[in-house]
């Protein structure tokens, strides 16, 4: 892979990512939103959380691309996004990718559905650690009530009940939306403070096959706006 995979992502590549993850889109595929609520969790989380370990849920290793260039293309554009997130985690200045809907009104506005998504995947990935800390630690519940308050009014996240939360008015979500960047620095800082809770070891390596076979945005308010 020729590319530099610190450079950030402009623009352009970024809107090149988005439509590429819509080429091989099927049912509840990543998009761009997904895929950044993927790697923020990732890189935020317990347990040194590794390309290797959440890059299938990006390529699907059972469809195969149309050639090794597209293949390589989309995963130095994932890398670099995912290194992206990396460095605006360490200089504080974190933004998400949101997504975009309609209202009834026809009018436009941030979802973060699609974000919360991927973000659930990416705590999968260590999900007893993240359990326990919601479970145990107040001050981490405390933290991540914002993201859990987006991704339970979106249906991603289930009570303990399995009761229907109560949807968040129109000021609540955006309340919610705008504090979301501050939740993701807190516990990035969260986790860093606590690296022994970690769960599995880290995994080295990526290896995509090009022929494996199965055995839009614009930065704004609290954070980009994907359309």
């Amino acid at each position: 892979m020729i590319d530099d995979l610190e450079l950030p992502l402009d623009e352009d590549e970024l809107d090149e990512l988005n439509e590429r993850l819509l080429e091989r889109a099927e049912e509840d595929s990543l998009l761009l939103d997904g895929l950044h609520g993927l790697v923020t969790a990732a890189g935020i989380g317990p347990g040194g959380v590794q390309p290797p370990e959440w890059m299938p849920m990006v390529l699907d290793p059972g469809r195969p691309f149309a050639t090794t260039e597209d293949a390589e293309r989309l995963v130095v554009l994932v890398l670099r996004l995912s290194n992206m997130v990396a460095r605006d985690l360490d200089r504080l200045a974190f933004e998400p990718i949101l997504g975009q809907v309609e209202t009834e009104e026809g009018e436009a506005a941030y979802t973060a559905r699609g974000w919360c998504e991927g973000f659930a995947m990416g705590i999968d990935v260590r999900a007893d650690a993240w359990e326990r800390a919601l479970r145990t630690d107040p001050e981490f519940e405390r933290i991540m009530r914002p993201i859990v308050a987006l991704a339970a009014d979106e249906g991603v996240f289930a009570g303990d009940d399995g009761e229907e939360p109560a949807p968040l008015s129109e000021a609540e979500y955006e309340e919610a939306l705008n504090a979301l960047p501050a939740a993701v620095l807190d516990v990035h800082a969260y986790w860093r403070e606590h690296a022994g809770d970690a769960g599995a070891p880290a995994v080295a390596g990526i290896d995509v096959d090009p022929g494996a076979q199965p055995a839009t945005p614009a930065r704004t308010r609290a954070g980009r706006l994907l359309h």
